[in-house]
């Protein structure tokens, strides 16, 4: 429930932080717009540490490798 404009910017903020940065967008070939380059395909051979990171209290959800 967004209670205040201020609250409304903040959200919108991260939404498009998220939507440019984050997220995969088809067209892209499952690259974001802004964001990180496209990590090589997992073939299954070992296995991988992943952190995810919740955002818009668990709406949205990241997720990266863990070196």
């Amino acid at each position: 429930m967004i209670v205040s404009a201020r609250h409304l910017e903040r959200a919108l903020t991260v939404f498009i932080d998220h939507y440019n940065t984050y997220r995969p967008h088809r067209s892209l070939d499952l690259a974001p717009p802004n964001g990180r380059p496209v990590i090589a395909i997992w073939t299954g051979a070992h296995t991988m540490a992943v952190k995810r990171r919740d955002r818009l209290g668990g709406l949205l959800h990241e997720y990266e490798r863990v070196a």
